[in-house]
């Protein structure tokens, strides 16, 4: 596979795991309608407002589409300021798939080996990453990312073992907050 399809498989696993709520999955079509046209209205804000802070922002990353796309799904990106503002959104989108990571493991007990890893991503790593951000310590952020990076690297290794599935639902969202984590740690220590 080509690394711009893996991209683009990695974008679009993004773009659907940044819609989905698992607390919420039974909404109405309606809704969820109404979802992605706030999505497509506020993409449009990010591109025509803030298109060049995201990509000088995103070309310091390993993945600059995934960067882009993550950042442009995110409505606050289009009055982001600077590059720790775009920093702190990509935090929180590791903290958002995390959490959806760990609902989905408290719905199938047979896989509650990584619900210590995202207690940890949840509980630790990314608020060191935002206290980091917060006072101006790039480095105490980068640690924060790099160790939700490991932990979900960790969970999905013990998935893959289990199971033998690298595609399941769980081994791709792992396989995301992992790139996301990587990702802002990359921003975090070469843009701050």
């Amino acid at each position: 596979m080509t690394k711009c399809m893996k991209n683009l498989i990695i974008l679009l696993i993004s773009s659907l795991i940044l819609t989905w709520n698992p607390i919420h999955s039974s909404s109405s079509s309606a809704h969820a309608n109404a979802i992605l046209s706030s999505q497509s209205q506020s993409q449009s804000q990010n591109n025509n407002h803030n298109a060049g802070l995201i990509e000088s922002t995103c070309k310091s990353s390993d993945s600059y589409s995934l960067c882009v796309s993550t950042l442009e799904a995110d409505g606050r990106s289009a009055n982001a300021s600077d590059a720790r503002q775009l920093a702190q959104i990509l935090v929180d989108a590791v903290r958002a798939k995390a959490e959806q990571a760990l609902y989905s493991l408290r719905q199938q007990p047979s896989v509650q080996q990584c619900s210590a890893a995202y207690r940890s991503i949840l509980d630790e790593d990314v608020p060191k990453a935002q206290q980091g951000l917060q006072t101006g310590n790039p480095q105490l952020a980068g640690e924060g990312m790099a160790d939700a990076a490991a932990a979900a690297a960790a969970c999905q290794h013990s998935l893959v073992s289990a199971s033998g599935n690298k595609q399941s639902v769980l081994s791709v969202v792992s396989q995301v907050v992992r790139a996301v984590a990587q990702i802002a740690r990359s921003i975090i220590t070469s843009v701050l």
